[in-house]
């Protein structure tokens, strides 16, 4: 018997580490791709891009066929309603990220956090635009659908019961802001208090969109945001 919950807990920290890891995938690609552009020929550098883009849309598709195959929960259409709680969640998660920030610039001296840093890194005048295209792209929408799916959507279906609220929202957020690279407990902690919030907009009505929606909504305003103002 202790054989096999060993066996079966293994076999959920190896399962739930890969989805986490995949769901991170398309970013490290196209940021690595950034990286080695100026050695790189142009056609070889579409070739990447369209398998970036490959690669990505069988993710979010295989990621949303396992949630939805595996979690047994149905997946509601958005209302109105659920939009105004949306933008409200979202104008928390701005407040989180100001607070954070200004205490960690207090603190540290640094302005942005490392995960803000390697979002803006890429240089629109140097960057092959399809390279900036697909970046935009993934950062504003995919990553949030893969993050959403694994971190609040396949994670909790691996190790919990839908009907446990408390235990799955403290554990999916502090791997969440372990995946953000994290750089003390001040980031730690922004990174956390805003997996809880993207936590609640799942559990809220066990709805995946929710969530997606309420991260696209906030990772579409970071990219958005230098275009806008900058």
């Amino acid at each position: 018997m202790k054989n096999k919950n060993f066996t079966t807990i293994l076999k959920k920290v190896i399962q739930s580490t890969l989805i986490i890891i995949w769901a991170t995938l398309p970013i490290t690609f196209i940021t690595t791709a950034d990286i080695y552009q100026e050695i790189t020929p142009t056609y070889i550098k579409w070739m990447i891009a369209l398998l970036i883009i490959l690669f990505t849309l069988i993710s979010m598709s295989y990621f949303y066929n396992y949630y939805k195959n595996k979690a047994f929960l149905k997946i509601q259409k958005i209302h109105l309603k659920d939009i105004f709680i949306t933008i409200g969640l979202f104008l928390i998660l701005r407040l989180i990220a100001i607070i954070g920030t200004l205490l960690n610039e207090y603190a540290t001296g640094n302005t942005m956090t490392s995960n803000d840093a390697a979002v803006q890194t890429t240089d629109s005048l140097a960057t092959f635009p399809l390279y900036l295209l697909i970046f935009n792209l993934i950062i504003a929408i995919a990553a949030p659908i893969l993050e959403e799916l694994a971190f609040r959507g396949i994670f909790i279906n691996i190790w919990f019961k839908h009907k446990n609220k408390i235990l799955p929202g403290l554990i999916t957020s502090i791997v969440f802001s372990i995946a953000h690279g994290h750089d003390n407990l001040i980031t730690f902690s922004m990174y956390f208090f805003m997996g809880m919030i993207l936590f609640f907009a799942y559990c809220r009505r066990w709805n995946i969109k929710d969530s997606i929606l309420l991260h696209v909504l906030n990772n579409g305003f970071i990219v958005l945001f230098p275009y806008i103002f900058g």
